[in-house]
């Protein structure tokens, strides 16, 4: 089997072969799966931004029992500077659910515009937390999640094909 009826056959696998204007398989369960994700993510944005005195209590509260905190002084310090800068985190994971939601129903609709702006959206909520807290434990932890980002950016590569 040569190189190219491999990727045939994967393509196949994954709903590849489709008729014009027909919404594949795999794309059509990324973007499923994303209206899923993103919608958490709206929903946990918009939660953050309604507790944010229990948060700080929170924070209060590790700080005045070092020992509890087996993270160390560096968690608590990046979670101040996470709390200190919410307003621009949660607003921007706000804003970053919803253009991926977008983008999802516009590839639904088979629009490269949708991948560009869920693109875009994806870079924000990776790039602005990882500027405001740094690469320490809460970056590492950011960018742990942000294999998903990945994932999902590659597999939505796949299907850009598919799209007008």
């Amino acid at each position: 089997m040569n190189r190219d009826e491999l990727h045939n056959e994967i393509i196949e696998d994954l709903g590849g072969h489709v008729s014009d204007g027909q919404l594949p398989q795999f794309l059509n369960v990324l973007t499923i799966l994303t209206f899923i994700g993103s919608g958490l993510a709206l929903i946990m944005g918009l939660y953050n931004l309604t507790t944010v005195d229990e948060q700080q209590a929170n924070i209060d509260l590790l700080n005045s029992m070092p020992s509890a905190n087996f993270l160390g002084p560096e968690f608590t310090q990046a979670a101040q500077a996470a709390l200190d800068n919410i307003y621009l985190l949660q607003g921007t994971g706000i804003i970053a659910a919803i253009l991926c939601l977008i983008g999802a129903y516009l590839m639904r609709k088979l629009s490269k515009t949708g991948f560009f702006l869920y693109i875009v959206a994806s870079v924000a909520s990776v790039a602005v937390p990882i500027s405001v807290v740094g690469f320490g434990l809460m970056g590492m932890m950011i960018l742990i999640g942000a294999v998903f980002t990945i994932a999902f950016v590659i597999m939505y590569s796949v299907n850009f094909k598919y799209l007008k």
